[in-house]
């Protein structure tokens, strides 16, 4: 019985030693919280020193010091998925599984100006640590310095969180075997995604994230973008309505020798959203070549390819979604034309959605396409 006495007494104690200015304020009245605590996007708040206890807000639950320095909020993401396939009028495939299980945590530490990002991916054949992230703020809106492994800056598709897709997939222009979206090991310059302007300039390792390459084989991302009327360019859906926003972007890829088995290559694209009352539109051009075989660096294989997303949501629940894709990518035998169309069911916004999806993909040279009958529930915190 004491030792069970000693674990309680420990366990009340623990908050008053990680987060001691944090648990006095619980108990303090309710005259000293003029306020609630909310986070902006940027993860900075507007919290009372005096005042800082954990708070559930539209973000999700959140632990923050009261004098906000130190912060936690806890990230999660579940999405069960139905899929079937049909080739050639005959089914090839039909399961249930677990599409992505997430869970991290992210927040600020020692200072507001220093955060960090954790995320493990659990879904699949055993757990991985996706992403791991500090960023320092060195002039706000303006510089951060971010290190660890993460999202080269390239496509608006890949870069936007999995959460916030308005379909199922990412299109088929998307993937690190085709232009080189992907995770990978590196140092970024950036500014945000929220400004008018944003930039973000990596360097980084090469190659599969989880993998130790032999070699360093640098590769530089570079992407530009002008923001118009405070657009949320990075989630595809137009849930809060209003006026005209736009976004546009320019970014490229340039894979040094040695980068992949692929040697040397080059990728560059042109990106752009659209939200209005409700409409959305999303808009992508890419071309790249690379080197037709590593010790061939005079001979080059190049791609191009396209998508075009349109969704419009109605009373705030309910969104048809279109999108086209092309791709004649470097090393495909055939270019391949990708139509999807759906229906998505928000119950909760972003953060508990159902969606429904038909696709049909054809190669050029293929007699019938391919179907794929998706339905997903997400949920995200």
């Amino acid at each position: 019985m004491r030792t069970h006495g000693a674990l309680r007494v420990a366990l009340c104690l623990l908050p008053v030693v990680l987060w001691p200015r944090t648990a006095g304020a619980q108990g303090a009245p309710e005259t000293s919280a003029p306020h609630a605590a909310q986070v902006d996007p940027a993860g900075r708040t507007d919290v009372d020193e005096r005042v800082a206890p954990p708070a559930i807000d539209e973000r999700g639950f959140v632990l923050r010091s009261a004098d906000s320095v130190n912060s936690l909020r806890i990230l999660g993401l579940l999405q069960l998925q139905y899929a079937s396939a049909w080739d050639e009028g005959a089914r090839v495939s039909d399961t249930l599984f677990v599409n992505r299980a997430r869970v991290g945590l992210m927040g600020s530490v020692f200072s507001r100006d220093l955060r960090y990002l954790l995320v493990a991916e659990l879904a699949g054949a055993s757990a991985r640590l996706l992403f791991m992230t500090l960023d320092y703020t060195l002039v706000p809106d303006w510089l951060t310095v971010r290190v660890g492994q993460f999202k080269r800056p390239f496509s608006r598709s890949f870069i936007t969180m999995a959460s916030q897709l308005s379909m199922v997939d990412r299109p088929l222009t998307v993937g690190p075997a085709v232009f080189g979206d992907g995770v990978d090991v590196g140092v970024m310059l950036h500014n945000g995604t929220e400004g008018s302007l944003e930039y973000a300039v990596g360097v980084f390792r090469g190659g599969a994230p989880g993998a130790t390459p032999e070699r360093v084989a640098p590769l530089v991302a570079v992407r530009v973008g002008y923001n118009l009327g405070r657009v949320d360019g990075y989630s595809e859906s137009d849930l809060t309505g209003g006026p005209l926003r736009l976004g546009v972007a320019a970014a490229g890829l340039f894979g040094f020798t040695g980068a992949g088995a692929q040697g040397t290559f080059r990728s560059g694209l042109v990106d752009l959203i659209l939200k209005a009352h409700g409409f959305s539109a999303a808009l992508s051009l890419y071309a790249g070549d690379r080197d037709a075989e590593p010790d061939a660096p005079t001979q080059h294989v190049r791609g191009f390819g396209h998508s075009l997303q349109l969704g419009y949501v109605t009373a705030g629940r309910v969104e048809p979604v279109l999108r086209y894709a092309f791709l004649a990518h470097p090393g495909a035998a055939d270019a391949q034309h990708d139509l999807a169309g759906g229906l998505n069911l928000y119950l909760h916004g972003h953060a508990l959605k159902l969606q429904t999806f038909v696709s049909a993909r054809l190669r050029e040279g293929q007699g019938t396409p391919t179907w794929l009958l998706q339905a997903q529930l997400s949920a995200a915190l």
